[in-house]
């Protein structure tokens, strides 16, 4: 059969044509993940131990997203 006079052919899609992936999103990035969990974690461990003092409430915010920083890098390690 003829081919069309007005019918395009196929572009060729080339790599530098195709838009940028990010390999991962912040939300699923486990160290993100982790520092959240933690942070929630090490502010109910402050409120069981010291009752609601800020200072410590918020020692247990710090410590506990530090730990799940560590916790979310080992787990991408691997």
């Amino acid at each position: 059969m003829p081919q069309s006079r007005h019918r395009h052919k196929h572009q060729r899609h080339h790599p530098a044509q195709t838009p940028a992936v990010k390999a991962k999103t912040a939300r699923k990035n486990p160290v993100t993940i982790m520092v959240v969990f933690g942070g929630i974690l090490g502010t109910i461990a402050a409120l069981l131990a010291a009752g609601s003092n800020p200072v410590w409430l918020l020692t247990g915010v710090f410590v506990g997203a530090l730990i799940g920083y560590f916790i979310g890098k080992r787990m991408s390690a691997q």
